[in-house]
């Protein structure tokens, strides 16, 4: 996310066309790199949020961060844990109630944040599994740009699973989190980009949509 005089700037999700060219050049083998360094980061930066939100929500690693503190040029870390005020009135309701960073001051109410990510997608579900490691997987991959691929095709293609069991039935696709367009078509795109594949990655995506739940 941006901080951005005040407003704050979720990450986006990935264009279809963006995605569609990246693959066409990489299966072309050559001029894909700059492309991939661009979805690779967009995708870095909306699943960053993306995690975020669930520690804060789920009161993860210290809850809500100061975005002012964490977006401040010169940050070198996360930004402080912002802290319940204590003032809210006990006729209202938990919308209302106040956050304060005990360091800039920046203050919010529970209700103005969630209106700044309603509708977004950026919640993680059954996913986080696969934002993590795409998060890990992209940081290792300084350098190296198949694992840099791997890992963009991997979290794209990835699944939301409710009960993580050795025979779990895939849900929701996280692409839908990453890519613009409704569930119905990011699905029917993401098999166009493995329909053509015989690769082990294309085959377990083909098997997943086979089994999944809806």
């Amino acid at each position: 996310m941006r901080w951005d005089n005040g407003t704050i700037q979720w990450g986006k999700r990935l264009r279809k066309i963006c995605v569609r060219k990246l693959y066409n050049a990489y299966m072309a083998g050559f001029g894909f790199e700059e492309l991939l360094d661009d979805v690779g980061t967009t995708l870095y930066i909306r699943c960053s949020d993306i995690l975020y939100l669930r520690d804060a929500r789920e009161k993860i690693n210290g809850g809500w961060r100061c975005l002012p503190c964490e977006s401040h040029p010169n940050a070198t870390s996360p930004g402080p844990r912002m802290k319940p005020t204590g003032r809210r009135d006990p006729s209202l309701t938990h919308r209302d109630e106040l956050f304060a960073c005990p360091v800039c001051g920046w203050t919010f109410s529970f209700g103005a944040m969630r209106n700044t990510f309603r509708n977004k997608q950026l919640h993680s579900g059954g996913a986080v599994e696969a934002f993590e490691g795409f998060i890990k997987n992209w940081q290792a991959a300084v350098g190296d740009v198949q694992a840099k691929m791997r890992a963009v095709d991997l979290v794209i293609h990835s699944f939301h699973y409710y009960l993580q069991t050795e025979d779990a039935i895939p849900g929701r696709a996280a692409g839908v989190n990453l890519i613009e367009g409704r569930q119905k078509d990011v699905l029917a795109f993401l098999d166009t980009l493995s329909a053509d594949r015989h690769d082990e990655d294309a085959a377990r995506w083909k098997e997943k949509r086979r089994k999944q739940s809806w």
